[in-house]
């Protein structure tokens, strides 16, 4: 048996938790009660929780269900990452685990739940195409430092994915459909607007982050056809520091300055909704459009689309590990 972990973010799933969720995500900064109310405000316009826990679940059942069916009793021949390799026991099927970076249940946690149902070696999955070390290189952390306590599993870390081919026809899946919103003619005059979390710029110095986004973009655009296309960030933090840009709403306010009049949202950073594509995309940035007298689209996220439960199966047998 070999257990897939996907490695994600978390999320708080009720108003209740926001609170303790946000310490963890804001270590050792201080949390003040207009802080928590401000976010609890964000999270009641979103349905009162993350969905990103659920759908996370969704996606780990549907992975396993995929893997089960299309690789029975197979397990890819690869090196671990420091572990000797598992030699004994049952090593055929699948069994998918979520693992959150900063909420229940979190990476350590999983790791000792995979430990104890008796499995030896774990296939670790970042879901997150790009990788940054504030991102990808957290997931990571947590599980090494959950790895020196529950010794002698064998672990691969998957490494980039920005380009598998299955990704990047669920996302140009997602921008078709988008695009069709918009009537006749429109259609080929879209602005696209690709959107990813941004970072500060001294935590992403080497990191392959912009340039892996890059890559992602110019994979859509072979498939979709050419676009009047733009990179953007959005959801930058508190911290008084250079974050990367240009911002969302920069982008926005300059094409409306040019007498652009469609605008499309790509979440192409996000592989599924949370409340940076339901809050910040469909209300912030839906009302600046509005403001701009702009019309505005958001491209579907991926969340538990076929061709992306196909993509991460590919990912999980096809991905070289981590270096």
């Amino acid at each position: 048996m070999t257990a897939v972990l996907l490695l994600a973010f978390g999320g708080p799933e009720s108003l209740d938790v926001v609170e303790p969720f946000l310490r963890n995500v804001l270590v050792g900064r201080p949390i003040t009660p207009e802080l928590v109310e401000r976010v609890k405000k964000r999270y009641e316009l979103i349905g009162g929780k993350s969905p990103l826990p659920e759908i996370t679940r969704s996606q780990a059942q549907l992975l396993e269900e995929q893997l089960n069916s299309s690789f029975p009793g197979t397990v890819p021949i690869l090196p671990p990452l420091s572990s000797p390799p598992y030699q004994g026991g049952d090593m055929g099927g699948w069994k998918v685990y979520v693992g959150m970076r900063y909420w229940h249940p979190f990476i350590k946690e999983t790791v000792k739940k995979i430990k104890d149902d008796g499995i030896k070696r774990i296939i670790a999955l970042p879901m997150a195409a790009q990788n940054s070390k504030a991102s990808t290189g957290g997931y990571i952390d947590a599980l090494n430092k959950a790895l020196e306590e529950y010794a002698g599993l064998d672990v691969k870390v998957i490494g980039a994915w920005n380009r598998n081919r299955f990704y990047i026809e669920a996302v140009a899946e997602t921008v078709k459909a988008a695009l069709d919103e918009f009537p006749g003619e429109r259609r080929k005059n879209v602005e696209v607007i690709f959107s990813a979390h941004s970072l500060p710029k001294r935590t992403v110095e080497g990191d392959p982050y912009e340039a892996q986004l890059r890559e992602s973009i110019d994979d859509v655009l072979k498939v979709v056809g050419p676009l009047n296309w733009h990179l953007a960030y959005q959801s930058k933090g508190q911290a008084p520091v250079e974050w990367l840009g240009p911002e969302v709403e920069k982008v926005m306010e300059g094409l409306a300055g040019e007498g652009k009049k469609d605008v499309l949202i790509v979440p192409i950073g996000f592989v599924c909704d949370h409340v940076e594509t339901l809050y910040d995309i469909d209300v912030v940035f839906r009302n600046k459009a509005d403001e701009l007298g702009m019309n505005f689209r958001r491209a579907r996220s991926l969340n538990v689309s076929p061709t992306f439960i196909e993509a991460l199966a590919d990912i999980v047998k096809n991905t070289p590990p981590s270096p």
